[in-house]
């Protein structure tokens, strides 16, 4: 995550809305400013129209001098000081990987969806993240822009506590996710015949630590 850019954003919040939503939203933006292979609405797992929704609600001031053939991305680049050309243009946004790719994110946006203790469009930003997350190769917080796995604890009992609560052997996010997933559709591809006999097993409940993984939590960020 940029800590330039998650200043920013939360140097021109909206105080009207929550700031714990804020805070979550600019990490996540933050960490996928300079993504080079997605646009950053798409590595937030939204449309561009949702997103640009997100800003609208959160962070609106950010966008009073944005120019108007300027992307959003590029803009929060500029705007810290970080020289970056954003290449989204060049992007191929249909391809079999994305279709694929789109199927398994609409699978775990309804699982979490399912066990969300509130509504709104902010929820569904929030789910739409997670499950984008989920699709990429490091733990789930780090995927998010988040500080930790606590801060990760955190945002899932606030918003599915229930989902939160059935992962009583802490297990790993991305793999406790995924086996709801294959619950759900009557599929295991374990081939143990539980958890604490597996040879896998300190894959799935090892720790989700990272060495030299600095990003401010919600408490700095009401400061």
């Amino acid at each position: 995550m940029d800590s330039g850019i998650y200043q920013y954003l939360m140097d021109h919040r909206d105080a009207q809305e929550d700031v714990y939503e804020a805070h979550i939203f600019a990490q996540c933006i933050s960490h996928n400013a300079r993504c080079d292979n997605e646009s950053l609405s798409a590595a937030m797992g939204l449309s561009q129209t949702k997103f640009r929704m997100l800003i609208n609600r959160y962070f609106a001031r950010v966008l009073d001098d944005k120019p108007i053939d300027r992307c959003i991305k590029e803009h929060l680049n500029l705007c810290t000081g970080l020289d970056y050309s954003c290449q989204c243009e060049n992007l191929a946004s249909d391809t079999p990987s994305s279709r694929v790719r789109d199927e398994e994110m609409n699978d775990l946006k309804l699982l979490l969806l399912d066990h969300s203790s509130s509504y709104g469009e902010h929820v569904d930003w929030i789910t739409s993240m997670i499950a984008a997350a989920c699709l990429r190769d490091n733990h789930l917080w780090q995927d998010l822009g988040l500080a930790c796995r606590e801060e990760l604890n955190q945002l899932l009992s606030r918003y599915f506590p229930i989902l939160y609560n059935k992962n009583t052997g802490n297990m790993k996010w991305k793999k406790f996710l995924y086996k709801q997933l294959c619950e759900l559709g009557e599929v295991s591809v374990c081939l143990a015949p539980s958890c604490a006999v597996c040879i896998e097993y300190a894959a799935c409940f090892g720790p989700e630590d990272a060495t030299d993984w600095s990003q401010p939590t919600v408490t700095a960020a009401m400061h």
